[in-house]
């Protein structure tokens, strides 16, 4: 499962270099991704705190709520920096990158808005599947994961036509709802039997 997820980033920068102006593609690129894994983190973190918790008496209503809740938070915070001008001064400024460029990446990361909230939601199901003691739900998710970015960016290289840099952006959107819709549904076993524990 980890060789698979660090295979996105080769996949990635194979498709973008590619596609019409790879150069700005591949490195604005490195950029908005290490924006959007720092927003990323806290759904990251968390699928430590459902798997610790997820037995544990009430634990399937209160994890559910704060799922939610962290859900809307992080998106929220990646929302804010998208409708102030934080994001541009933080590729501008903070990253250095040229006017042009500031540009390409701040819309790229729209793009990418609902990452931190489908992260949240994925470290939800993940912890769920392995209270199950079911692991192969994972692992079949991030398969999905990579077969369906690679799908995306492929076409995008057939079309020719557009910026490489959004269409990677989307390419790890579809990725993440793909990989997300598949954890919802080898998690529902084990969530039908965390809210049947005794409370």
């Amino acid at each position: 499962t980890s060789l698979m997820s660090f295979l996105w980033q080769p996949v990635a920068s194979a498709g973008l270099s590619r596609m019409p102006r790879a150069l700005e593609s591949l490195a604005v690129w490195p950029v908005v991704y290490s924006l959007v894994t720092v927003l990323r983190s806290f759904g990251t973190a968390y699928n430590e705190v459902v798997v610790a918790l997820m037995g544990e008496p009430r634990a399937h209503t209160s994890l559910r709520r704060f799922t939610t809740g962290l859900a809307l938070s992080t998106s929220g915070l990646h929302l804010l920096l998208m409708i102030t001008p934080l994001a541009y001064l933080y590729y501008n400024q903070l990253s250095a990158l040229s006017q042009p460029l500031s540009s390409i990446a701040v819309q790229g990361t729209w793009i990418l808005l609902p990452i931190p909230a489908l992260v949240a939601m994925q470290s939800w199901y993940q912890g769920a599947i392995m209270h199950g003691s079911d692991t192969r739900g994972i692992s079949e998710s991030v398969a999905i994961f990579l077969a369906t970015a690679a799908l995306v960016l492929a076409v995008g290289v057939a079309l020719g036509r557009g910026m490489g840099l959004y269409y990677g952006a989307l390419a790890y959107l579809l990725a993440s709802l793909a990989q997300t819709a598949w954890q919802w549904l080898r998690s529902r076993p084990a969530m039908r039997a965390a809210r049947s524990e005794p409370q």
